[in-house]
């Protein structure tokens, strides 16, 4: 950006208005994104997607990309309270309006995938808002011993990390 206006000014940055410095200033700042948690405690991480052929030898575009997502904490959630909506064990469709836990917190990931959320200790479930579903990660992977969906627990004064990556159109 300083390249640019040094180029449109013919000048060097220092001779610039103080009033289009401070302008400057300001939007390299709303463009720093924050990488690191500011909780005292709670959970934060990142969200990605991974998408395209991923099988041997594909030739088609494939990788993973940063997303933002709305992420919703639940009380913890057993699969037994979902809504069995297809002929498949792990394909629950809830909504926010459908969940039958109820909701704890929830934030949006920044364009670079970051989110955190302060929480109380306790137990939970947590879900990525994604196509109009609350998503989980699908079989046991998400699952506690139990049964729990996307189990996390936080502890008094415990900052946990917890990515997240969703499937989409992943072949």
């Amino acid at each position: 950006m300083f390249l640019h206006l040094k180029e449109m000014y013919k000048c060097h940055i220092t001779s610039l208005p103080l009033w289009l410095i401070a302008l400057m200033m300001i939007c390299i700042s709303c463009e720093k994104e924050l990488t690191a948690p500011t909780i005292n405690q709670g959970v934060y991480g990142v969200i990605m997607e991974r998408y395209g052929d991923f099988m041997p030898g594909a030739s088609s575009e494939h990788g993973e990309r940063y997303v933002r997502r709305e992420i919703y904490v639940y009380e913890y959630t057993l699969p037994s309270q979902m809504t069995f909506t297809t002929p498949y064990w792990n394909a629950w469709e809830v909504t926010p309006e459908t969940m039958p836990t109820r909701l704890i917190a929830k934030t949006k990931s920044s364009k670079n995938g970051y989110y955190q959320i302060q929480l109380p200790a306790g137990k939970y479930s947590i879900f990525v808002l994604d196509r109009g579903m609350l998503n989980y990660s699908r079989g046991y992977m998400g699952m506690e011993n139990d049964g729990g969906m996307n189990p996390i627990t936080i502890n008094p004064g415990e900052v946990r990390e917890y990515n997240y990556m969703l499937h989409n159109e992943v072949y």
